[in-house]
């Protein structure tokens, strides 16, 4: 999720809890802990050496949550006098908050590290959802607001409860619209999953199987507001086979840069991937783009970039790729 949608609901998170009943320091205190994990951006030089260390990486588990309540408790306790229990127990509620939110997202976190590696996620939400990040901002300056003129305490708290019970019902929903979907439409050659997009009607649905070294892909768009059933289609990259250049068609840059290290990390981290391969005149025999279903978005595509000469040689770069339309 983005910064301000984890501001908005750690600020909700913690009037609801009532620590503005300490004292405003202790809100304060709270709503740093519910975004500090994002604070991760900083170190992105060094997450792509130690991937614990890179966005959403190490900072994203429970572990680090608590270890940074203590740290900043034990040093604002005494500043803000506050007991020293009670602000450990409000950053990590805080803390955890921001997991949460960034546990329904199609990237998954780390959540147990370092005693696990293994990153959750429930693919409810985009990683970022633009509707969310336009109206939070919005939101965060009308409560504020409201607070300035010291609206009535028990309607504004009224206020933030609907708000708040509105956000756990909207995912509540979309988990068992997610279920429903997936049920319908997977069959026994293609168990399938359903990956949101910003709205809660528009949905991707995949299939994923790899048999004898080919991995293939069964996928589409979804609208459930059209009766039409989806018209599926196919992606497929024979993973296992090693290709020698000369790269002389599409289908070999394809299979020769599935194997590149930096692709095959890409692929680990995103389930469900793509490629387009384009002939180009640049000085390349061709260029490859590898983009994964999970975050697509507002037409467009995350994507690594691969330009490589008909004899092997290659250079990788992160990309946006557009031309899907017709995904």
């Amino acid at each position: 999720m983005d910064i301000f949608t984890h501001i908005f609901f750690t600020y909700l998170l913690n009037f609801g809890m009532g620590t503005l009943k300490f004292s405003q320091y202790t809100m304060v205190f709270g709503i740093v802990m519910g975004a500090i994990p994002d604070l991760d951006i900083i170190s992105y030089p060094i997450g792509k050496k130690y991937p614990m260390w890179r966005h959403r990486g190490g900072s994203h588990s429970i572990f680090f949550i608590v270890a940074a309540s203590i740290i900043l408790g034990a040093i604002f306790a005494p500043i803000i006098k506050i007991n020293f229990i009670i602000l450990i127990l409000i950053g990590i509620i805080s803390g955890l908050g921001h997991l949460c939110l960034d546990t329904l997202t199609t990237i998954g976190i780390p959540l147990f590290w370092p005693f696990s590696k293994k990153e959750v996620h429930l693919d409810l939400e985009r990683a970022i959802n633009p509707y969310f990040m336009g109206i939070s901002p919005f939101f965060i300056i009308f409560l504020f607001q409201l607070r300035a003129i010291n609206f009535n305490y028990q309607i504004y708290l009224i206020l933030i409860n609907v708000i708040f019970i509105s956000i756990v019902v909207y995912y509540f929903s979309k988990l068992l619209l997610k279920l429903t979907i997936q049920y319908k439409f997977s069959t026994p050659s293609f168990k399938i999953i359903a990956i949101p997009t910003a709205g809660i009607f528009k949905w991707y649905l995949v299939g994923k199987k790899v048999e004898n070294g080919v991995m293939r892909l069964k996928y589409c768009r979804y609208n459930l507001l059209k009766r039409l059933l989806p018209k599926f289609r196919y992606f497929s990259c024979n993973c296992s086979k090693k290709i020698l250049p000369p790269l002389d068609d599409d289908e070999k840059a394809k299979i020769y840069t599935y194997n590149l290290e930096e692709v095959r990390s890409y692929i680990r981290k995103f389930k469900y991937p793509l490629a387009e391969v384009i002939e180009n005149s640049t000085g390349h025999h061709w260029t490859v783009f590898w983009f994964p279903l999970e975050l697509m978005g507002l037409n467009r595509a995350m994507a690594i970039q691969v330009d490589i000469h008909q004899n092997g040689e290659y250079k990788t770069k992160h990309a946006f790729f557009k031309k899907y339309s017709n995904i």
